[in-house]
């Protein structure tokens, strides 16, 4: 009974999402003009967008609510390099900022931007446009791998040819397999075998290799005989053949290779660093490389973590982009990997005894062994010891942190800094924290001073200096004084933080947008918005 308590408590963890890492944004003042709200512009023109939904149909407005790329498509993207990728009836095209279309919805497919380069599909053939919706190349080519470094690898009649930027050929010559330039060489095929040329075509290192790879470091993994060897970019036998099997080519001096069923670290010379005998290993990230090992068993605390994580607002806009924390869930339930991290002598900095380890960010990373969390540094020490139950990501100097049915806080040495007194809480935003004690939420500061009343049924968490709460069916917008903008008003169904100067509302089903003073800017119309983002 009280594991199920304590589960059932947990999915309903973060009933308030806290923002992290916030960016500093124009102020944007809000007017009425002939009855109309209107937005004051900041003074560099900036312009911000917000893609919408109505009667099915996808568009852009802008803080007006004035529709800049018009709402008839059945999808939008987002903007990149200024401009935006539509979809209209099965078929694809761009437009800019403004409201220009500048490739038409025409086309079969259209690829993101790759170097200031589009691809595009038409009638089975590829071709290429600039992002001034320019055609560079041509629809007459059978197949692509991209753009780099000013070239275009393509394919016709069966045979890869380099291309520039003019649309003509870098050089003459065609191959059966091409890549790009790597350390200036390129690796390319003919009649089954590989060599490398350089950027003028020529062949540098001739066709003699049954497989190799690109250069990397200046130095290139090649095979004989059905041994893994290596050469240099004069083509001279650096590393003799000896390896089963190349894994990962040479980073910062180390690369990963395979032999007699091990994994192994080499260096340069082709000397011995480390064997690591997992089941999957990666290439070292400074002085550490991450290795997993195979196995089948559940795991309580991730099971609970990846069930508070999973439902982190209790009235969920999922037209929003409320920032939710990235959860593998297949690492944290059923843990067919256990995740550890070895140095360069192959020595454990952190075990794959652990349940469940995750990526070490900012130097530290979240352990869970024998059902409890904590969190360890690169050195595999323990900062906060694996005693709890769960344990959230670190926001502002402080993790949330729950054992024994209840949560507080502790710092980045451990240290209990908050009581463990609650039944739910969120991360910090803007110096507050929204907590839970049995069905009401109050926001708290950095000492655990109660900032905003227990009172509420759902906070959202702060950003631009207020949030928005519910309470008896009505919501209202708070400052981090915890004094009341917006009173309550229950004919708002939802609401989300603030971006960009605004906050999204629900209204009749349908959402719009108001000001920080609860004024509706732009009418509650559409089926399903996103925050205004400057594009």
């Amino acid at each position: 009974m009280g594991l199920l308590f304590w589960n059932q408590g947990i999915k309903f963890l973060l009933g308030v999402v806290a923002l992290g890492c916030l960016m500093f944004y124009p102020e944007v003042s809000f007017a009425t003009e002939n009855g109309e709200n209107i937005v004051q512009q900041s003074t560099n023109n900036e312009i911000f967008l917000a893609k919408v939904k109505e009667n099915g149909k996808w568009g852009y407005i802008d803080q007006t609510g004035r529709s800049i790329i018009p709402i008839v498509f059945n999808d939008v993207g987002d903007f990149s390099s200024g401009i935006a990728k539509v979809k209209l009836n099965g078929k694809y095209g761009y437009y800019n900022k403004t409201g220009k279309e500048i490739i038409p919805a025409i086309y079969d497919e259209l690829g993101d931007i790759e170097g200031g380069m589009i691809w595009a599909k038409l009638k089975g053939k590829y071709g290429y446009f600039d992002t001034l919706g320019q055609l560079v190349i041509p629809f007459e080519f059978d197949d692509f791998v991209g753009f780099k470094d000013d070239l275009f690898l393509l394919k016709k009649n069966k045979n890869w040819q380099y291309y520039n930027k003019t649309g003509q050929k870098a050089f003459e010559g065609t191959y059966k397999n091409a890549s790009f330039f790597y350390n200036g060489l390129a690796l390319v095929s003919q009649d089954d075998k590989y060599g490398y040329i350089n950027k003028k075509g020529e062949i540098v290192i001739p066709y003699q290799y049954k497989s190799a790879n690109r250069f990397s470091e200046g130095l290139a993994a090649v095979r004989e005989n059905g041994k893994w060897g290596v050469i240099n970019k004069e083509g001279k036998m650096v590393i003799k053949p000896q390896f089963s099997a190349w894994v990962y080519n040479f980073d910062d001096g180390i690369a990963t290779i395979k032999d007699g069923g091990k994994y192994k670290y080499i260096d340069k010379k082709g000397e011995l660093l480390c064997e690591a005998d997992f089941d999957e290993v990666y290439p070292f990230n400074g002085e550490i490389a991450e290795v997993r090992k195979k196995v089948s068993k559940f795991c309580w605390g991730g099971f609970l973590l990846t069930a508070a994580m999973g439902s982190i607002v209790d009235h969920p806009a999922p037209n929003t982009s409320v920032r939710r924390i990235e959860i593998d869930q297949n690492d944290l339930t059923t843990q067919k990997q256990k995740r550890g991290y070895i140095d360069k002598k192959g020595d454990f900095v952190v075990s794959t005894k652990n349940d469940q380890v995750d990526k070490f960010h900012g130097g530290i990373v979240r352990v869970v062994t024998d059902g409890k969390s904590g969190y360890m540094n690169i050195k595999g020490e323990y900062i906060i010891p694996a005693q709890y139950d769960a344990i959230l990501g670190f926001s502002e100097g402080v993790v949330g942190a729950g054992k024994d049915k209840k949560w507080g806080y502790v710092d980045l040495k451990g240290n209990e800094v908050i009581p463990f007194k609650y039944d739910m809480v969120s991360d910090f935003s803007e110096g507050l924290a929204a907590v839970k004690v049995l069905d009401k939420w109050a926001c708290i500061n950095k000492e655990g001073t109660q900032i905003v009343r227990l009172k509420y049924n759902a906070i959202n968490g702060f950003s631009e200096g207020v949030t928005t709460a519910k309470i008896n069916n009505a919501w209202v917008i708070l400052d981090t004084a915890g004094n009341t903008i917006m009173s309550e008003n229950t004919a708002i169904e939802d609401m989300t933080y603030s971006k960009n100067g605004l906050i999204q509302f629900k209204e009749n089903k349908k959402w719009g947008y108001m000001n920080h003073q609860g004024d509706k800017v732009i009418e509650a119309k559409y089926d399903s918005v996103t925050d205004f983002l400057k594009n």
